[in-house]
């Protein structure tokens, strides 16, 4: 039998099969063995395998990809609080409304008094992480002064965060706030701290703001007792806009309300929430942060420079308190300082100060007297009853009256006596010139005149009556001077003629009766009687200088400084810039240096405009 398994051998293509052997044997790659490792690296340098080049490329590529993961790695901070507030991990950073980071832990510091919250910032918000950034735990927060955090009442509470300076250093701890900032400015401004030391807080709490002229210019960071438990310490922080109030001369109070016999004040912080207020110091006074607070605000009691502080005696205190008006005629002119005891004991002193506009009233001769109560008194005319002021009726205050002829002017620390009231201290009447601190001593307002003038005109057919109004000021050699269009009648006035009104007088006018120069207009007046502004105190203003407008007496003035005024082919302008009511029109504009009258305003299109007054110079142009 044939076994399958059996190779026949054909004699016939032996050589052909042996060949074939022989070259697949010669084509598998055969082994070398080398016994010297040098003589092996030399092989493997002149005949490099692809295998080591690409395990090199894969080798450099997993070094870049660690290297950069590295360097994207996000930043770990701490915050310290002094309350959690349910804060926990997995809780949000938030900074303008976006997530910046994630609560990773949340634990007790080694003293058990603090919560440190560890917190992952996300790579876009690594610049957190430097001095300055203020972190505060968003929760629902509901007073007076506001409400914020509402948004967490429904969902979960986050920390809010306000960057720090740009080129602060780079820090990773944290000492949270307790509430939220009331400033978010700018992370370029550098905040300002200062320290105010008040005997009582009055409910202030961290997060209070501070206020200068009714705006937020700082807020309350921090409140502690003194070392001595007297007061209590309040740290401020104040906004670039308030840097410029750390200066000596400032003065801060609690606002609150108050109910006093002398007005009620604060009542704005029922709705609004205390805060602390502030008045600035002088422009010139050096960099302070230290103050000390007052326990009442400065109000009526504020005393301006170039005001008048005298003394008067009395053997009794007559009702009189501190606060208490000084008045005039009626009218307030200052207040009174302080009421005590002489420095023997014998008899009251009180202590008084008059406003700058008001001092040239005190005279050598002046008499002064007790006022406060009601004064009433029954006669055959029946219950009459008589009061100065509802201020004096409540505490007291002190009149003053000056005889004629007036005495000379009283100086610093004048004394006098507080006497009965004086029979027919009302028919006093003494010429004494009263004037803002600004002008030269005994130098005397202007005093304008409400001018109206009253024509009739025609509109579609029917006759109408229209009028003009504004300010106008009588002249010493019995002359008018106002703006034209109050003075003037216009083109179609019927008949060209209208009626002049001032001073309880009435005056038929036509366009021919006035002068007019550079639109102010001159009126002869016909019997106008004494008084009046001298003419030899007039003249003009060449250049810019500082002045003042006037318009309605002595409480209704405006400064005008130089600053304001510019000069063009030989004429003044207004700054567009510089504003005033319309009820300014025909206002009389005094130079400060000297007192006298310089111009009059016309308001044109609801700007003013810069009349100058040279009416000896007037002349008919119609």
């Amino acid at each position: 039998m044939n076994d399958p398994h059996q190779h026949r051998t054909d004699p016939i293509d032996s050589g052909a099969g042996a060949a074939d052997a022989t070259r697949s044997v010669e084509s598998i790659p055969q082994a070398e063995v080398h016994t010297d490792r040098s003589e092996l690296l030399e092989v493997l340098r002149q005949r490099p395998s692809k295998s080591w080049v690409l395990t090199l490329i894969c080798l450099l590529i997993a070094v870049a990809l660690f290297w950069s993961g590295l360097r994207q790695r996000s930043t770990s901070i701490t915050v310290q609080f002094e309350q959690g507030h349910g804060i926990k991990p997995g809780d949000r950073l938030q900074h303008r409304g976006i997530e910046v980071g994630e609560v990773t832990a949340v634990t007790l510091d080694d003293n058990l008094s603090q919560v440190d919250v560890e917190i992952e910032l996300e790579t876009a918000a690594a610049g957190l992480a430097r001095q300055g950034s203020r972190f505060w735990i968003e929760r629902p927060r509901i007073s007076l002064a506001r409400v914020s955090g509402l948004e967490t009442v429904v969902g979960a509470k986050f920390i809010g965060v306000v960057p720090g300076p740009q080129t602060a250093a780079r820090t990773t701890r944290f000492k949270g706030e307790e509430t939220p900032p009331t400033l978010r400015e700018a992370a370029s401004t550098e905040p300002l701290e200062i320290l105010i030391r008040f005997s009582n807080g009055h409910g202030l709490t961290t997060g209070d703001v501070v206020k200068f002229r009714g705006i937020v210019v700082g807020e309350i960071v921090d409140i502690a007792l003194n070392e001595r438990l007297d007061g209590i310490d309040v740290q401020v922080r104040l906004a670039a806009s308030g840097r410029l109030l750390a200066r000596a001369g400032t003065r801060f109070w609690i606002e609150r309300p108050r109910v006093q016999l002398t007005g009620i004040s604060g009542l704005d912080t029922l709705t609004g929430g205390q805060h602390i207020a502030t008045a600035a110091g002088p422009d010139e006074a050096p960099a302070q942060v230290l103050f000390d607070g007052l326990d009442e605000p400065p109000g009526m009691l504020d005393q301006r420079p170039g005001g008048l502080e005298f003394v008067i005696y009395s053997q009794d205190r007559e009702g009189i308190n501190r606060g208490a008006p000084l008045t005039h005629r009626g009218l307030q002119i200052g207040h009174i300082v302080a009421v005590g005891l002489s420095a023997d004991a014998a008899q009251i002193e009180t202590r008084l100060y008059v406003d700058p506009a008001y001092r040239s009233l005190i005279r050598q001769n002046s008499v002064f007297w007790s006022v406060g109560g009601i004064d009433a008194s029954f006669g055959f005319g029946g219950l009459q009853i008589s009061s100065d002021t509802l201020a004096t009726i409540a505490v007291g205050g002190i009149a003053m009256g000056t005889p004629d002829p007036p005495g000379g002017q009283a100086t610093l620390g004048a004394k006098f006596t507080l006497s009965e009231e004086p029979n027919g201290w009302r028919q006093w009447t003494p010429r004494i010139p009263i004037g803002t601190s600004l002008l030269p001593h005994d130098t005397m307002l202007p005093q304008p005149v409400r001018v109206a003038l009253i024509w009739q005109q025609r509109f579609l057919g029917l006759a109408q009556s229209t009028q003009a109004t504004g300010w106008g000021l009588r002249l010493a050699d019995q002359r008018l001077i106002a703006p034209a269009n109050v003075m003037v009648p216009p083109t179609a006035a019927i008949g060209g003629v209208a009626e002049l009104q001032f001073d309880g007088t009435k005056l038929a006018t036509t366009a021919k009766r006035v002068g007019v120069v550079d639109g102010l207009a001159v009126l002869s007046l016909p019997d106008a009687g004494p008084g009046g502004w001298p003419v030899e105190r007039i003249r003009k203003m060449t250049a810019p200088e500082d002045c003042l407008i006037v318009f309605g007496g002595l409480d209704a003035t405006r400064s005008l400084p130089a600053t304001r005024l510019t000069i063009k082919d030989g004429r003044l302008s207004i700054d567009d810039s510089f504003s005033l009511p319309i009820d300014a029109h025909g206002a009389s504009v005094v130079a400060v240096r000297d007192g006298l009258l310089v111009g009059m305003i016309a308001m044109q299109v609801g700007r003013p405009a810069l009349l100058n007054v040279t009416p000896t110079e007037a002349k008919v142009t119609r």
